[in-house]
């Protein structure tokens, strides 16, 4: 497995009740795990403590059967819902940046790098644009061009989707399946289902705890716990609205 994530637990300081417990799961290379819920589920936080910017109560995560050391973004990258490019900084000096001050690799072979995951990412002709010149769609997916620039194992992906307009979600919907067929394994976080089409296995996380996880089509067609169904039927109106012809392909 590419990622395996064991009892994790995580509680607030001074919160009464955690914000999710005993979640346990696993991501194969190539594989990715859509981890849906409502607004308020613990699905960032889930992916803040797996990447380690939070402390974990309990529990193990493991990248290709290690102990991940937070920090390691070769084996893990997280790309945050609100993007966190550096406005002061070109899209081009946003990928290198973690390259040459954090890995000592050369401005040359850094621009090579970040210019190769750009162009997987279809924005290579914004490399010198500053990120204020970006459109929401354009942002996240040089977002992502970063994290990949520095050749993570796993990708952690915060709500990608929220506030894309339909052409953007299909976008990024064949950008996902681009790395998919790289061997990436994926945990993306939704509070929707604008890419559904392109998850492998389907996670809810509600009450606190991972409710039910499987094979997509298994957990739409027949959820086996009540909260599963409501979560699913308050998403379904966003997912039916967001879906495009191109389905599967």
């Amino acid at each position: 497995m590419s990622l395996e994530v064991q009892d994790l637990a995580h509680r607030h300081a001074g919160a009464a009740r955690a914000s999710f417990r005993d979640v346990t799961f696993a991501v194969r290379a190539g594989e990715l795990l859509l981890l849906a819920g409502l607004s308020g589920s613990g699905k960032s936080t889930l992916l803040r403590t797996i990447a380690g910017l939070e402390q974990a109560s309990s529990g193990t995560v493991r990248v290709r059967g290690e102990a991940f050391v937070p920090g390691d973004a070769h084996a893990l990258g997280l790309v945050f819902q609100t993007h966190e490019l550096f406005p002061h900084l070109s899209v081009l000096a946003n990928c290198t940046l973690a390259l040459t001050a954090g890995r000592n690799v050369s401005s040359t072979e850094a621009k090579n790098v970040a210019l190769a995951a750009l162009t997987e990412l279809g924005v290579e002709d914004l490399a010198e644009r500053s990120p204020d010149r970006l459109s929401h769609g354009q942002r996240q997916r040089v977002a992502i061009a970063r994290a990949l620039a520095l050749s993570p194992q796993v990708l952690l992906l915060d709500e990608p989707s929220a506030s894309l307009d339909p052409l953007a979600r299909q976008d990024l919907a064949h950008a996902i399946r681009r790395l998919k067929r790289r061997g990436i394994a994926m945990l993306l976080a939704s509070h929707d289902f604008a890419l559904l089409d392109v998850a492998d296995r389907l996670g809810i996380l509600a009450d606190g705890h991972l409710a039910e996880e499987g094979v997509t089509s298994e957990v739409l067609a027949a959820p086996k716990h009540a909260m599963t169904r409501s979560v699913l039927e308050a998403a379904r109106g966003s997912w039916s609205q967001s879906r495009t012809p191109s389905g599967n392909g």
